[in-house]
């Protein structure tokens, strides 16, 4: 197993520069995570798990962070409305785009889906759903002190400390 420590800095600049704070606010206002303390922790989590796992899984992080904010869009037509109304908010090029509608449309899997997929499945936690190692995709998911550790902030429904600078921009009150 891997015995690198996870990355120390992970700041909301990262987001930004794939999805405007512009955009970012919009979807978590429409899907009232503004003032759900837990989805927000989680979206969080999960963006945070998505950073620290390509680290070392080496995907592209404009795919896979957009997967983690687009996820929070329920169905393909609205997906298609956010891009179409708000494409100059969103730097992917045609490639990425491409790639984030395909796993949505067809659930097509690249690595970049798998470090998403892991990312949010070892915060299931929250859920009380104990993610099991064997169904996992990447190798570094596997490791047991990432394991642990995604699986420990989730049932602590810890807030990633990097995520107060976003809530601040945002001026939620959560």
């Amino acid at each position: 197993m891997n015995k690198q420590n996870p990355p120390d800095i992970i700041n909301k600049q990262q987001l930004y520069k794939i999805i405007d704070k512009k955009l970012i606010k919009k979807l978590f206002i429409n899907k009232n995570i503004n003032s759900k303390e837990k989805e927000f922790n989680h979206i969080m989590r999960v963006i945070e798990n998505c950073i620290i796992l390509n680290e070392f899984e080496k995907g592209n992080i404009n795919i896979i962070l957009s997967l983690a904010l687009f996820s929070l869009i329920a169905t393909v037509d609205e997906l298609h409305k956010v891009f179409n109304e708000n494409k100059k908010h969103i730097n992917l090029n045609k490639e990425e785009e491409n790639e984030v509608f395909n796993y949505f449309i067809e659930n097509k899997e690249t690595k970049n889906t798998e470090i998403f997929e892991d990312a949010e499945y070892l915060d299931s936690l929250r859920n009380e759903i104990y993610p099991e190692a064997a169904l996992l995709k990447c190798k570094y998911s596997k490791n047991s002190g990432i394991f642990t550790l995604f699986n420990q902030n989730s049932l602590k429904d810890k807030r990633p400390k990097w995520s107060i600078d976003i809530i601040n921009d945002f001026g939620f009150n959560i």
